[in-house]
């Protein structure tokens, strides 16, 4: 018998936070054009240009060109205004350009505003230490310039030394000769290659994808200050779509964008007390708000015409991403991780900005990107999706991922001060879809004309010791690909081989001519997963959900001719099926 698609589920115990940012220095490292919101990193000691692959962006970003002198000019945007948005930089540079050690400072002779009361742009002037030799990239002259903000935000600059007109020629010669690492060219600029596994569908939210991007990045944003304008701009990513390869370059494989036909544009209210929660780009009539991957939070917050505004105090937006586990049984133990612990003060009367009204304000807007990632010690796993399953038994394990947007008004009292909370929970589901499309042909038709299609895994059917017999070798054939969406019908064919006698005392209906001594029992069908399976495979480090398709053979107890047999072949579960666009 056949045995239903099936989740496995691993946990052990930690605890991670992420963070989010606001301002970028351009032009920035592993991005094409201008910066924008969702591509601000947040340098650090362990990542100096934060998510970015140095190696693999290196040659293909813009690089400014440095004078005579090792002076240079850049660009510093905020995306919002006041002391989170500051475009005041502080730079430090790597001479050979691997992005590792960034120890010798940057003079910079023009900043940018510390406190802008609006979002804009500086220009920033900078110099090379004297002395400097720039020696990365393929022409050698290439030098990284770590930009830091006084708010913690930045990221790397590409600096070349030498004469401009050489620079592009050196970057011309490397594009040319570049045939051999093409999959690694073609993959940063919209394509994958064959071993990209699983390719990241776009979300239907906010149009964004992952793994087949230009520019997308694991970058984190703060929310926009109360007086500032919502967002509207939903080009967070760019793309360049690969129309025709360079000279010496060739596509190896890629795999076409899914481009969603419709954009969510109702929203999703929760009203508590004298505070109103509006949820903007949701489905309409929905009970609970949902993101994908990038998701963009963006609403605001009403204050009814019942609450003082003379009392209030601060206005502040928490977004909650919890693990909960607990364990049951003799070595019981339960945790709590955190994925994302993001806090914003939209407003407050202690605020020393004057750009921030001295009155609170009844609606106050507010847009934050949800970070796709968070950090588990040393290691960067994905912001696994909104989950529940719950294993009952000795020992018991129960498992809930969680994602929470809590609007905060604080007041102050007659005795002490109040606080009012609304909280919104909301699902984070990360679209994923296969790679590629599943065989369309049928088992013999294609196998031996594109066996590549086809997956095979192998295993023996062991007789009894007492009755004799020989085993029968058993073969299971799904598509290559093995990567399918929730909602995908899976071919599969199962093909069992040995000799006749053994066939016959497995399946009593097998007929065959006298003269034959051994031959093939051939099934093939289709299988899918319930309807109400919502969530496929993740790996959050501390907890991972996998897949497998599982094959059992099971006698009847004293009186099967042959053993067991179970065979469990991996598969990966996404949410969308592969749609050519």
């Amino acid at each position: 018998m056949f045995s239903k698609v099936f989740a496995s589920l691993s946990v052990l115990l930690a605890i991670s936070v992420q963070v989010n940012a606001h301002a970028a220095i351009a032009p920035a490292l592993g991005v094409d054009g201008t910066p924008v919101r969702a591509d601000v990193q947040r340098p650090s000691t362990a990542s100096p240009c934060g998510t970015v692959n140095v190696a693999s962006t290196l040659d293909t970003s813009t690089p400014v060109q440095a004078a005579a002198d090792g002076t240079f000019t850049a660009t510093a945007t905020d995306f919002n205004a006041g002391a989170d948005g500051s475009r005041s930089v502080t730079a430090k540079v790597d001479p050979t350009a691997q992005g590792k050690t960034f120890s010798t400072a940057v003079t910079v002779s023009q900043n940018g505003d510390a406190a802008p009361t609006t979002v804009g742009s500086d220009q920033i002037v900078a110099a090379l230490p004297a002395g400097t030799t720039c020696s990365g990239g393929t022409a050698g002259n290439l030098c990284l310039v770590q930009f830091t903000t006084t708010a913690g935000f930045g990221n790397c600059v590409v600096v070349a030394q030498g004469a401009a007109t050489g620079a592009a020629a050196a970057n011309t010669t490397a594009a040319a000769t570049n045939g051999t690492t093409t999959a690694g060219t073609t993959a940063t600029n919209g394509t994958t290659t064959a071993t990209n596994g699983t390719t990241d569908a776009t979300t239907a939210a906010n149009g964004t994808t992952a793994a087949t991007t230009t520019t997308t990045k694991h970058h984190h944003h703060k929310a926009a200050a109360a007086q500032a304008k919502v967002n509207k701009r939903f080009s967070f990513f760019q793309w360049r779509d690969i129309k025709h390869n360079r000279d010496g370059e060739e596509t190896l494989a890629q795999t076409c964008r899914f481009h969603s036909s419709s954009h969510a544009t109702g929203t999703f209210t929760k009203h508590r007390g004298d505070v109103t929660v509006v949820l903007s780009e949701q489905d309409e009539d929905v009970d609970v708000p949902s993101y994908g991957r990038h998701g963009l939070l963006a609403g605001s917050i009403i204050l009814d015409s019942s609450l003082k505004i003379e009392d209030i105090v601060a206005v502040v937006l928490k977004v909650e991403g919890r693990i909960k586990l607990n364990i049951s049984g003799a070595n019981a133990a339960s945790k709590t991780i955190k994925t994302v612990d993001e806090q914003y003060e939209l407003w407050s009367c202690q605020t020393p900005n004057s750009s921030i009204s001295s009155t609170c304000p009844r609606l106050i807007p507010f847009s934050t990107i949800l970070p796709p990632t968070f950090k588990d010690g040393n290691h960067e796993y994905p912001l696994p999706p909104s989950y529940e399953v719950n294993f009952t038994g000795i020992p018991g394990l129960y498992a809930k991922c969680t994602y929470t947007i809590r609007a905060i008004v604080k007041t102050h009292g007659s005795f002490w001060d109040h606080k009012q909370t609304v909280s919104t929970p909301f699902i984070y589901r990360p679209r994923k879809r296969p790679p590629q499309p599943t065989v369309a042909s049928e088992f013999f038709s294609s196998i031996k004309v594109s066996p590549e299609e086809w997956f095979q895994t192998t295993s023996v059917l062991q007789a009894r010791p007492s009755t004799k017999l020989e085993p029968i070798n058993v073969s299971i054939f799904l598509p290559a690909v093995r990567s399918f969406g929730l909602r995908d019908t899976i071919p599969y064919h199962i093909q069992l081989t040995g000799p006749i006698s053994s066939l016959k005392k497995f399946y009593s209906c097998v007929q065959c001519g006298h003269s034959a001594h051994e031959m093939a029992l051939d099934w093939e069908g289709e299988i899918r997963c319930r309807d109400d399976i919502r969530v496929g495979h993740f790996d959050a480090g501390k907890i991972a959900m996998s897949d497998f398709l599982v094959f059992s053979v099971v006698p009847k107890p004293t009186m099967g001719a042959f053993n067991s047999l179970r065979m469990i072949v991996p598969i990966l579960l996404v949410t969308d099926t592969w749609v050519e666009h």
